[in-house]
């Protein structure tokens, strides 16, 4: 039996010049990882064996520093943040909670 994937075989190798070459460590790259890895540990049809193997795996790419729009947080457009904040303190939706909208004024208070 050859090594090749087979059809139906649904991932990838990057095994060979790309990971050598570094192709899959943009920021962009890494924040994909972490969020796939992330689902993982969220998944309720996820192995616990998967779930230990992809906190690992998070951990190795930074945690939560992994996400590259936390990196870029300081490049956000303060009014397009000051719009978002007023929009969940005026929320009729349920889902938004008492907390949430109490965060959000005392993040817009601070602005």
């Amino acid at each position: 039996m050859s090594d090749r994937p087979q059809r139906g075989d649904h991932q990838r190798d990057i095994t060979g010049g790309a990971a050598l070459e570094n192709a899959n460590n943009t920021p962009e790259d890494i924040s994909n990882r972490a969020r796939g890895y992330k689902a993982a540990i969220s998944n309720p049809n996820v192995s616990d064996a998967a779930k230990d193997n992809a906190r690992k795996e998070l951990d190795a790419l930074g945690g939560d520093a992994a996400f590259y729009s936390k990196a870029e947080r300081e490049d956000k457009d303060p009014n397009r943040v000051q719009a978002g904040l007023k929009s969940t303190i005026n929320q009729s939706k349920p889902e938004v909670s008492d907390e949430a909208r109490q965060a959000a004024q005392e993040k817009l208070d601070k602005m």
